[in-house]
């Protein structure tokens, strides 16, 4: 799925609440990434440029997502989608 279509997807679940694990605030302090930041993107998609989908437990899917605000910075995140509870995790 390339970056366009996943910020269609993006932008009709994003309502669903974001939800940082304490796994994930640590790799974001590791990798001095404000959580706003992360939430910025996810909510409005604009930088998205590519996804990979990945393997997921089941009623989940998961994402590795590239976000290219400039040439010379990009973000890579990687999210779990779960519709039944209506939740967006950043886990990587």
């Amino acid at each position: 799925m390339n970056g366009d279509e996943f910020k269609e997807k993006l932008r009709g679940i994003s309502w669903y609440d974001i939800v940082f694990t304490r796994h994930s605030d640590l790799r974001l302090a590791q990798r001095q990434i404000d959580r706003q930041l992360v939430v910025n993107h996810l909510r409005n998609p604009v930088v998205l440029k590519l996804t990979e989908k990945l393997a997921a437990e089941k009623g989940e899917e998961k994402y590795k997502l590239w976000f290219v605000p400039s040439k010379r910075v990009a973000y890579i995140y990687v999210i779990v989608i779960n519709h039944s509870q209506q939740t967006i995790e950043p886990v990587a």
